[in-house]
């Protein structure tokens, strides 16, 4: 089965009076990125709620649309600063989720049961819940993979993002039987519109086809009468 592994591209902030973010592409990367990351810090000052980092920009285009997606982890690579984040409404934590919007914090039911980040560099897993991959899909360039900041005690929280991604496994049916020839393009099936043969390096479309039928050529007009629908043929 193919594996795809999406990144993202992109970041928004619900507030960037108090959120900043530097050095951002270095979290544009795999998890399996350590030697560089992003800072993610959250302003000091008396903040009654978490203001948000939204990760995204995910091309989930790389995904064939025809492809039967058979599962997908999505995944960070980060760890937290070491001062506790809090609020006049109480104690915060440094939890990722998933939300359906990049602008303000939208969480998708059963994504939010991670446990909090640590202070050294780890892998972690976010919750999917019932998420399915139509879904995520659905969300398009809202979704987002999004990190609470909140500080009113003096210090300044931050998260440090090495990547994030999105881990796709996926199968392509096979194209159907029958009389039509198919061909393979980026990944998906395609009904074939002519015949191409490689001349000098470069692919040209036959105007004329022949068969050889019993000892003598015989001009084709039906091409697709030429291949054998049952057989396999290389190239």
């Amino acid at each position: 089965m193919p594996t795809t592994r999406l990144i993202p591209s992109a970041f928004s902030v619900n507030n960037s009076s108090y959120v900043t973010v530097t050095d951002q592409n270095n979290m544009y990367n795999t998890t399996d990125n350590s030697s560089a990351y992003a800072t993610l810090q959250g302003r000091s000052g008396n903040r009654t709620a978490p203001n948000y980092v939204f990760i995204n920009g995910f091309n989930f285009s790389a995904v064939p649309n025809n492809a039967v997606v058979s599962s997908f982890i999505i995944k960070i690579k980060a760890y937290r600063s070491s001062n506790q984040r809090t609020g006049s409404n109480g104690t915060y934590d440094y939890r990722p989720k998933l939300s359906s919007s990049a602008s303000n914090s939208d969480v998708i039911s059963g994504t939010e049961l991670m446990s909090d980040l640590t202070t050294t560099a780890a892998l972690y897993t976010i919750p999917t819940g019932s998420l399915t991959w139509n879904d995520i899909c659905g969300y398009g360039s809202g979704f987002s993979i999004e990190i609470p900041l909140c500080s009113n005690s003096g210090a300044y929280p931050r998260v440090y993002m090495y990547g994030a991604e999105i881990e796709v496994t996926y199968t392509i049916p096979e194209p159907p039987a029958g009389d039509t020839i198919f061909t393979k393009v980026n990944g998906s099936w395609v009904e074939a519109a002519d015949v191409k043969v490689k001349n000098n390096g470069s692919w040209q479309s036959v105007s004329k086809a022949y068969k050889n039928v019993n000892g003598s050529w015989v001009e084709q007009s039906d091409k697709s009468a030429m291949f054998d629908p049952n057989a396999l043929y290389l190239r």
